[in-house]
């Protein structure tokens, strides 16, 4: 029997099905490529939970000069150990609130992408990080590539497209969801493997 993606919402206003659409069409929007198959199958032993920032853990990282975040930010954890992603993101409804939500989410999910393609990658840093890395040191190439590329946002940046429904069921329209490009990467994880530090 083949294993299905957990998505858990602990939250209380979110349009849980609209998430879903937009975390499912993310994630195996990865997968463009019969060969690619395997990686699908790895995306499903997955579990992504949805929880408000007001949950968080106010010691949460050690991000900033005096070790503690505020709660109100969206944040997130993603243990390739455990095969989870832990979200914090802002528990109101809306298309707007959505849109900034999406930006933390799709950046968990994309360490969860380069852990599923590359679990053993390593590379150097192109830019300072926002926690711990150093341009030029090496980490974890699912860590580094989501950092550095969130720094080259620009150059990086795609959209996820989601469609409204009213309460009928009819379409009523699309929202497009920013979130960072890893096609390139995953398209030919082979040839892209060569080019980093194993």
């Amino acid at each position: 029997m083949v294993d299905s993606i957990n998505i858990h919402f602990f939250t209380e206003h979110l349009d849980e099905r609209k998430y879903t659409d937009a975390i499912l069409e993310y994630l195996f929007g990865h997968i463009r490529k019969k060969e690619l198959y395997e990686y699908a199958v790895e995306f499903n032993k997955w579990t992504i939970n949805i929880f408000p920032t007001r949950l968080s853990d106010y010691d949460f990282g050690q991000v900033n000069n005096n070790g503690r975040l505020n709660t109100n930010i969206p944040h997130g954890v993603t243990n390739k150990n455990t095969k989870t992603a832990d979200i914090w993101v802002s528990d109101k409804n809306g298309v707007y609130a959505m849109l900034q939500n999406f930006v933390t989410i799709s950046h968990e999910l994309a360490h969860l992408v380069l852990v599923v393609f590359f679990p053993t990658a390593r590379s150097q840093y192109r830019h300072d990080d926002k926690s711990y890395g150093k341009k030029g040191s090496m980490g974890n190439f699912s860590t580094t590539e989501v950092h550095d590329r969130e720094k080259e946002w620009k150059d990086w940046k795609r959209y996820v497209t989601i469609f409204r429904w009213n309460f009928l069921g009819r379409n009523i329209g699309r929202i497009r969801l920013p979130c960072l490009e890893l096609r390139d990467l995953c398209d030919n994880p082979e040839s892209a493997s060569a080019s980093f530090y194993q």
